[in-house]
Parts: structure tokens; sequence; C-alpha cells
């Protein structure tokens, strides 16, 4: 059986945190992922809002292709919409092995990569509730502590 867990949360909510933090606890046998590591370069972080579909698009192949390797996965992203989310999620169609858990950060700190307050509010105000038809397991974090 693999494993997919897909982290969201808004910008400075802890999610790529979060995610070493469950990469470390399961003794590094997951692949992290998440669409940010795209504009990481030897100077730094370089984001270019022209390519944010380029790198969406090579985190999602990235996680087909560790899948495929037989690797189990941690995406951390915003997926503020289920239509984000919804072709990671439909990834359990094409590996009928795959065991899904989405986890919600809901913790609030300050954003590490500049993301202006309007942008913020936008994303928020588009947050959307996990799918109830997904058969996928839906935690909350903080509240979640230590099941992992």
């Amino acid at each position: 059986m693999r494993n997919l867990i897909l982290v969201r949360g808004l910008p400075g909510s802890g999610k790529s945190t979060l995610a070493k933090r469950l990469k470390e606890q399961n003794h590094f046998m997951y692949e992290r992922l998440e669409a940010d590591m795209f504009f990481e370069t030897p100077n730094g972080y370089e984001f270019d809002i022209a390519r944010i579909k380029d790198a969406h698009n090579w985190c999602y192949y990235s996680t087909m292709k560790a899948l495929k390797c037989g690797m189990d996965v941690i995406v951390s992203n915003t997926f503020t919409t289920n239509w984000e989310m919804e072709r990671y999620v439909k990834l359990g169609e094409i590996f009928d092995d795959l065991f899904i858990t989405i986890i919600n950060v809901t913790t609030q700190f300050e954003t590490i990569h500049g993301v202006p307050e309007e942008t913020m509010k936008k994303m928020k105000d588009r947050w959307e509730d996990v799918n109830p038809a997904w058969d996928v397991n839906v935690y909350n974090y903080p509240e979640i502590g230590a099941i992992f």
C-alpha cells in the first residue's frame, strides 16, 4: 500500500514544516513535494507568477512519478479549493493501492514568501472544505496531534 498525504493551508500556516516533520517521523521514506520547490534556484527562492501553472504541473507529475516508483508522497500546497486537490485524489483511480489523507493546517504564522495581505484574503475567502464524496481521510492540524 502506498500513501499520499496532501497538506493544505494558507501561506504561513506551517504546511512545509508539518510535511518535513511527517517525513522525518516516517524515517524519510516519503517523497516531499510542493509547488514552491519549482521556484527554488541556486540563488534562492525566485517566484514568478507567470510560471505558477508550470510549478503546480511539475509538482503533480513529480508526485505521479514518485508513486509509480512505489514511493509514499507528501504534497504541501495551499489547495484552497477542491478542484486544486481533485487531480491528486483521482490518483486513487490510477493506483488502486493508494491510501489518501488530507490534512487541513489551521495555524497561522507570518508567510516566509511575503504573500501580500490582499492575496491572503482572497485565498481565505475561496477556502473550501474537502469534498465529502471523496474516499479520503481528513484531519485538522493541530488537532490531530501525534496520530502520524
